[in-house]
């Protein structure tokens, strides 16, 4: 069998696909060097541009996928008012995640030790909204129960429109 036949045979139990692909390769090997070097340079700018543009969205969506950064535990300035305004942290919750969509939605779930007061969990989410830097449209927070695996119904919700607090207790949903 000759070298034709064999490439002959080999292609011929190529996908349909894969032979285009095929194709493509051996078209722009044979095209290649008649392209004049300015169209060249002209595809290198456009791709390095590309390459620049998705490094940068890149480097924004890790930015924003950051677990929040540990915020002075006793202070924090009162958007309205300008002052500085203690807040102190509240006891028996821990951060599990937060997520982001752009300036418009806050996610953040909660670990609580243990059920809390309507009162408790308004002092959770003031906290953690003056630990939030981005101003976003709404911020939700979703409260879990020690047995309680995130993302299957939460126990309780505190939900800020822009500064509207609204708190919601699911009681229905421990087990």
């Amino acid at each position: 069998m000759t070298v034709s036949e064999t490439i002959k045979n080999a292609f011929n139990q190529l996908k349909t696909w894969q032979k285009a692909l095929v194709v493509l390769v051996i078209f722009s090997l044979i095209v290649s060097p008649f392209i004049p070097e300015e169209e060249k340079n002209k595809e290198d700018e456009a791709t390095r541009k590309w390459n620049e543009r998705k490094q940068e969205v890149t480097r924004q969506v890790k930015k924003e996928e950051k677990p929040m950064e540990k915020a002075p535990e006793k202070s924090t300035v009162s958007e309205k008012e300008e002052t500085v305004v203690p807040l102190e942290k509240p006891a028996g919750f821990s951060m599990i995640n937060q997520t982001s969509m752009a300036n418009y939605k806050h996610t953040i779930n909660i670990r609580l030790e243990k059920k809390r007061t309507k009162e408790e969990l308004e002092k959770i989410a003031k906290y953690l909204k003056a630990q939030v830097k981005q101003k976003f449209e709404r911020v939700l927070m979703l409260y879990y129960l020690p047995d309680m695996p995130p993302g299957e119904g939460a126990w309780a919700t505190t939900h800020y429109e822009g500064e509207s607090l609204s708190v919601r207790i699911m009681d229905f949903m421990a087990n």
